[in-house]
């Protein structure tokens, strides 16, 4: 039950959320790759790896006004940029990841949490079925992964996404294996 690299990241390529990838082998087997995007929220993921650095809701300058003029969030430095809303959020602070004195905002990286603030993330995941000798279809491993940052980001992290694919059709067979 192997794909090469290059059908993998095609399979990445092609899946959508709610359109997956169905590809079918001559031992019998049948592999269905999908892609959704994560119910957990960006702010979620950002806030369980500084890697991004973080993201704040802008905070009334006075508890009188909660809807006049806001600030940035406490903890957040000079370094923090507030993003303005868009059809994907609200306006949101981010605080770029910092190492030392090396703060992580090149407009690279500006651009890219821009997008990831729009886009989000998402799981992939893998579906194996055996074909049955009366003909049907037995599901036989589900394996998934979850956090993923979305491929539409840039220029889309394909390649990472088969790599994935990869990984869980290890485990699948794996999981097949210990099940028989």
């Amino acid at each position: 039950m192997t794909f090469t690299n290059d059908e993998l990241t095609e399979f990445a390529r092609t899946a959508d959320p709610g359109s997956p990838v169905i590809a079918e082998t001559d031992e019998g087997f049948r592999f269905t790759f999908g892609r959704e995007y994560d119910d957990r929220g960006v702010m979620e993921h950002v806030a369980d790896a500084d890697c991004y650095g973080k993201l704040g809701w802008p905070e009334p300058v006075s508890r009188w006004e909660p809807h006049g003029q806001t600030r940035r969030p406490d903890g957040f430095t000079g370094a923090a940029r507030l993003f303005g809303a868009t059809p994907m959020h609200d306006a949101i602070w981010w605080e770029p990841y910092r190492d030392g004195k090396k703060v992580y905002d090149s407009p690279d990286e500006v651009r890219f949490m821009r997008e990831l603030l729009d886009w989000g993330f998402v799981g992939v995941w893998v579906k194996v079925e055996r074909r049955e000798s009366c003909g049907h279809w037995h599901e036989c491993a589900h394996e998934s992964l979850w956090g993923i940052e979305s491929p539409t980001i840039g220029a889309g992290n394909y390649e990472y996404l088969a790599e994935i694919y990869s990984d869980l059709i290890s485990e699948a067979e794996h999981s097949m294996k210990e099940a028989s």
